[in-house]
Order: structure tokens, then C-alpha cells, then sequence
């Protein structure tokens, strides 16, 4: 028998993978990315339809409670990500400060052209 919560999984992952697909077409995240994020809403249909599945990770890792297996993923995958977005905010910071500086730089040359004249 069918629950709610399963229902309600299900139609999330996929108005979730939706707008991936729609994301990826507008050119908006790469293949990797496309892939990623469809590979996570097809995981979360098959534990939303079949959540014995997680008991079998459960078993293998040793961990007493199969939705302990779920819940360590999360918080794996989610420090992944926060180092992404880490990584590609630093990277990002670096740019702008580089702008920054030559618009400086040329803004100075500029102004002391200026005075010469």
C-alpha cells in the first residue's frame, strides 16, 4: 500500500528533476551537474517507493537504523556541496578583486593623464 509521504517523495523528485532538466536545456548547469542532481531525485524516488532499499545499505555499513544510512548521506552529500560553493565562491572573490584592481589601476592613469594636461 501506497502512503502519502511516498506520494508526496515521489512528486517532489520529480518537479525536482524538472526543473534540473529544464536547467540543464537553458544551459544554466553543465552534463555533470545535470547528471548529479538527476542521479539524487531518481535515488530519492526509489527510497520514496522502496524504503527497504536503505535497510540493505544499513546492512552493509553496519549501522543499526537503515534511515541512519539516509541521514549520514545527506549530511555527506551536503558538505560536498557546501565545499563547491566554497571553492567556487573563493574562486569568484579572487576574479572580482582581480577586476577591481585593473579598474583602479586604469581609473589612476587616467586621472593623472588628466592633470598633465
Amino acid at each position: 500500500m501506497v502512503q502519502m509521504i511516498q506520494i508526496v517523495g515521489v512528486v517532489f523528485a520529480f518537479f525536482a528533476f524538472l526543473h534540473v532538466y529544464i536547467s540543464y536545456k537553458k544551459n544554466i548547469i553543465k552534463t555533470f551537474g545535470f547528471l548529479l542532481w538527476s542521479g539524487v531525485w531518481f535515488c530519492a524516488v526509489v527510497v520514496s517507493l522502496y524504503p527497504d532499499v536503505l535497510k540493505v545499505f544499513s546492512r552493509f555499513f553496519q549501522i543499526g537504523r537503515s534511515i541512519d544510512v539516509l541521514v549520514y548521506t545527506s549530511i555527506i552529500v551536503l558538505f560536498y556541496l557546501i565545499f563547491n560553493l566554497y571553492i567556487k565562491y573563493d574562486s569568484s572573490e579572487r576574479q572580482l578583486t582581480k577586476i577591481v584592481r585593473l579598474i583602479a589601476l586604469k581609473d589612476t592613469e587616467i586621472s593623472r593623464k588628466k592633470k598633465k594636461e
